[in-house]
């Protein structure tokens, strides 16, 4: 079985902090984050964003089913190598919905403390 070289390995901590950043990403689409129907995936990319496509609206089908793509997801594990070295770090993860609306999300850390 081919390992994935994005997942941390070992500490159960890494492994939870990082599944914890994914889960929060996917979630925080469906909140009432402010929406910049202006800003592309294009955009995204050039900015070095995480990007989270979503195939649906439906969050069942987000939640259950991974009906996303995730694009730069190495920015994510750069965040937890920061976290672990007591670096300061941001993370924008940028999610677009199907009908082309744009969630932006940041995770930061200053070394000590971890705002999402």
């Amino acid at each position: 079985m081919e390992e994935d070289n994005n997942i941390p390995k070992g500490d159960p901590m890494k492994k939870f902090f990082y599944f914890l950043i994914v889960l929060t990403a996917v979630l925080s689409a469906c909140s009432e984050a402010d929406s910049e129907n202006y800003y592309t995936v294009d955009d995204a990319k050039e900015n070095g964003d995480v990007i989270v496509k979503h195939h649906t609206e439906n969050f069942d089908q987000i939640a259950q089913q991974g009906a996303l793509e995730v694009e730069n997801i190495g920015e994510m594990t750069e965040l937890i190598e920061k976290v672990e070295n007591e670096e300061e770090y941001s993370v924008n993860v940028s999610i677009f919905n199907p009908d082309e609306t744009h969630y932006k999300n940041t995770f930061k850390t200053d070394g000590k403390n971890h705002h999402f």
